[in-house]
């Protein structure tokens, strides 16, 4: 049988043994979910917390991902007149004009899933079917943009 080194803490409070009983096992590798279930029960307290030291470094800029991608389906004299917008439960929305080959870059999003959409701002007004994306360590594949899909509305 192995022995596991673990502390025992008593938290959010600042008088001993008034508090919330913890148990920390800091270096929990080896260790599987299985075992870690056991160990809880076990210890019988509100709270058990298992560390695990990452297995490789995590590279993410703090600025968020740099995001590329092409809206096809409109005209050369229509893409002016288009936007690409983004918005993910992480960060506020980011907009993005069209250059005249219909690329766009979109600059600071955020791990975890996104949306974008591209959308006409001139009569009459069209918008895109929406795409989910996923970045992930401030990555994410070139996305594609068709209009054929998505909706138009004129103003009555």
């Amino acid at each position: 049988m192995s022995v596991l080194r673990y502390v025992r803490l008593d938290v959010f409070t600042n008088q001993p043994f008034t508090g919330i009983q913890l148990a920390v096992f800091p270096d929990a590798a080896g260790i599987d979910e299985r075992r870690m279930q056991r160990i809880a029960n076990e210890m019988a307290l509100p709270e058990t917390t298992f560390v695990f030291t990452p297995e490789a470094p995590r590279t993410c800029s703090s600025e968020g991902a740099t995001i590329t991608g092409r809206v096809v389906g409109i005209s050369a004299e229509e893409m002016g007149n288009y936007h690409v917008l983004t918005y993910g439960s992480n960060a506020p929305s980011v907009e993005s004009q069209l250059d005249g080959a219909g690329s766009f870059t979109l600059r600071g999003i955020p791990d975890g899933r996104n949306a974008v959409y591209a959308s006409c701002y001139v009569e009459p007004r069209r918008q895109s079917a929406i795409q989910y994306f996923e970045v992930k360590d401030g990555a994410a594949p070139p996305i594609e943009i068709d209009m054929s899909s998505g909706i138009t509305s004129e103003a009555a």
